[in-house]
This record gives structure tokens, sequence and C-alpha cells, in this order.
């Protein structure tokens, strides 16, 4: 059994969790690769899962001070790592909507401070030391400072990620391609493709939904019915867990392009549903009153219908009603009403494909007993 000084210790300095993890791999290395692996899946695939695994690791090394000393050439390497990372992270993994730093700044600068106290180290610290002070706009820690070698990293400031760099490098290629049969697509046409399609992905809104603390099955069972209803535009696949914190889907917000978060809480009175407005605000909360999901209402239909695919690769169609005349209504309402509104991408009624609309969500506002009914038909 640990004693308290042990326990203090433990949770302080995280060492021998990391060379327990050491133990069982057959190269120290191998963990660098974890991290680069997850770190190029997060950045690229946007999956919130490797996000996790990402954070969890660069925490790890962080708070292992006291392994460094058997570790050096692992560290060494860590450094190398993490400096190409930190240039290709976007400023929204860095800052908080309220102008904190985020937990990236935190744990690169006890890095940092680590790799500054030890001279076979000290190099590499005041390379990454270079690169914080250039990202994070203030000083990062006490290092020793270095003559630059011969041929020393080279600090980028630069806000793009790699996705836009790889599809740079496309466009930088095309011209040299070979032609294809008797056509060639020109570098100019794909550049206002890619420009159109990035400005359509900026503007379509997209959400995350959420549960938040103990819920019982029937709210789980509406966190995935929500999910589906804001298909495609929402992260159907994302599992929660209890060491989230919401500073790590707003860290994650500005990297998907999320622009609203959706959180489902209950308490002994009853469900509550909070719509937030990435990044400002904002913030709506709602009384859940009563609910019906999916399987209640196939179990009341005599042939229910089952939805396809195709449904739901287009979003819905948002319809609002009972929410009065723009200028003539309460202003907590005419705010509701807007709110709900910008869930949904706009639609342009003479370029939409009324074939892809197969589905409508109604807001119906009931001014007498003040609430707010959505229905979902398809």
């Amino acid at each position: 059994r640990l004693t308290g000084a042990q326990l203090t210790a433990a949770a302080i300095d995280r060492s021998e969790v990391l060379i327990e993890v050491l133990a069982g791999l057959r190269r120290p290395t191998d963990l660098l690769g974890e991290l680069q692996a997850a770190f190029v899946v997060f950045m690229l695939g946007q999956s919130f899962e490797a996000f996790e695994q990402w954070k969890a690791l660069l925490g790890l090394f962080a708070e292992s001070e006291g392994a460094i000393d058997g570790n050096v050439d692992l560290f060494n390497s860590l450094y190398r790592v993490l400096f190409t990372q930190l240039q290709q992270m976007p400023d929204d993994m860095l800052l908080l909507d309220d102008g904190g730093s985020s937990f990236v700044v935190h744990y690169f600068r006890r890095i940092v401070e680590n790799g500054s106290a030890r001279p076979s180290l000290a190099k590499r610290a005041a390379y990454l030391k270079k690169l914080c002070e250039n990202r994070f706009g203030e000083s990062c820690g006490d290092v020793v400072e270095v003559e630059e070698g011969e041929d020393p990293p080279v600090v980028v400031d630069t806000d793009a990620h790699l996705l836009p760099l790889l599809f740079r490098l496309v466009l930088w290629l095309s011209p040299l391609m070979p032609r294809v049969g008797s056509r060639r697509r020109k570098a100019r046409v794909q550049q206002k493709n890619i420009e159109e399609s990035e400005e359509a992905r900026r503007n379509t809104p997209r959400c995350i939904i959420i549960r938040r603390g103990q819920v019982v099955q029937a709210v789980q069972d509406l966190v995935t019915d929500l999910r589906q209803v804001m298909s495609p535009n929402v992260a159907s696949k994302l599992k929660e867990s209890r060491k989230n914190k919401m500073q790590d889907f707003v860290a994650v917000s500005g990297m998907f392009g999320v622009s609203h978060l959706l959180q489902l809480t209950q308490t002994d009175v009853s469900p509550y549903l909070r719509i937030t407005r990435m990044a400002q605000g904002p913030t709506l909360t709602f009384q859940v009153m009563e609910a019906s999901l999916q399987t209640d209402v196939r179990r009341a239909q005599k042939r229910p219908k089952v939805g396809s695919m195709k449904d739901y690769a287009q979003a819905p169609m948002v319809v609002l009603n009972g929410f009065g005349d723009a200028g003539k209504k309460a202003p907590h309402l005419e705010l509701c009403g807007t709110m709900l509104k910008s869930m949904f991408p706009s639609i342009d009624p003479k370029t939409v494909d009324l074939q892809s609309c197969r589905r409508v969500v109604l807001f119906n506002y009931d001014e007498e007993s003040n609430t707010i009914k959505m229905r979902h038909y398809q």
C-alpha cells in the first residue's frame, strides 16, 4: 500500500507509468510512432479518438521528468517529433475562446522546461522553445540558449495544417502529370474547385452531440437519434468518456469545423438539452419535457418505414412555425429561432435538387404552453 508521500509523488511525476509502458514495447521508439500515428489520424482523418490518444501520450511525456535520464535518446527524438507537429497545429488548438491557453501550451512548456535543465537535451529544447515562443506569443520557460548549428531547424510561422498542404502539393504536381486520353485537368480549374469546396465546407454548419454526466438509457438512445437527425453534418461515431472535458471539445471544434455543440444532461427533475454556438456563443438551455424515440414511433405504426442510407446523405430541410415575424417577437424567441435555423445548412430554392430533399425537421413553438416541439419527418 502506498503512503501519502508516494501517492503525491506519483500524481506529480508519472515516470513509473512511462517506464512500465516502454518495458512492454519491443523498442522505445515505438511509442513515438504511436504518437505520430495518432497525430496524423487526428489531423487528416479528423478522429476524436485519435485526438484523445495523442493528448494522453503528450501528457505522459510531459509529466515523466524522472524517466528522462534513463531514456535520453527517446526524448531527443521526441523533441524532433514535437517540433514538426507544432508547426502543423492550427491556432484553434493553442488558444481557448476566452483567450486562455489550452493543454497543448501547458504540456509543451513542461517538456521544454524538463529538457532545458539537461545538457544532453538543451539544444533540442532551445529549438523547440523558439518555435513555442513564435506560436504562443510569449515566453516558454527558461531554456539554455545555444548557438545554432550548421543546419538548425527552421521556424516556420504558418496557420495551415496538413490537409491544405496536401491539396497544394497536388496542385503543384498536376501540370507535370501526363495526359490521360485527350483530356488533362488544368491547375486553375482544380484550384477553383478546391476553393469552392473549402468555402462550402466552412459555411456548412456541423455539430457534436454528446451526453454529460450520469444519464439513463433513454437519454443515451436520444443522443443516437439526434445524431441521426443531424446527419450527415455530425460526428456520428463520437465516443465520449468520463475523462473528457469541455476544453477537449472546444480545442477540436476549430479543426473539425464544428459550429454547434449539443449536450444532453440529466438531473432529478428531468433531462436538459444545451445548444452552444461555437465558439463565442450564445448558449440556449431547454428542459426536455418528453421525447419519442425512433423505436417508439415504429412500434406504433402498422407498417413502419425503414429509412435507407440515401435518406441521410443530405441534411434535412428545417421549418420554423410559431416564432412570429422578424422584429415582432420577443428578443429571446427571435434568438431561439435564429439559433435553431443556424444548425442546418441554408438552401437556395433556385439551385436545390428537390429529389435530394428526403427529410424535414419541424420546430413548432406553442405560445400557450411556452414549449417547442421538434418533429423529424422522412
